[in-house]
């Protein structure tokens, strides 16, 4: 099938026969150019294994407020949790610093 494909493209034939003809001229390939076994293992991804998550752990305090249960989804369901879990922790780092700003304006005015 493939070479039906080939032989009906006309452009992708001239590259095809000037690759083959030069394979042909190659004679021998010396051993150490072709990959092993172990060689190909190492080299070929294999299934990823799974990763498990340890489940948080709420109290009833938590629930009163979806803070604390919107970021463990958002970090959980992330593709990459520790990434996900510095991205959200800088941004909670700026809105302290953003709340201590304003608290600090408004002790200042009083």
């Amino acid at each position: 099938m493939l070479k039906e494909i080939i032989s009906n493209n006309s452009s992708l034939n001239k590259v095809f026969q000037n690759i083959q003809s030069n394979l042909e001229n190659i004679g021998d390939i010396p051993q150490d150019f072709i990959h092993n076994t172990e060689d190909l293992v190492t080299v070929t991804p294999g299934e990823k294994p799974s990763e498990k998550r340890p489940l948080p752990i709420f109290s009833r305090e938590d629930f009163k407020s979806y803070e604390v249960v919107n970021i463990s989804i958002e970090v959980l369901t992330s593709p990459a949790p520790p990434e996900k879990g510095k991205e959200i922790s800088k941004q909670i780092g700026k809105l302290e610093k953003l709340w201590n700003f304003i608290s600090q304006n408004n002790s200042d005015k009083k």
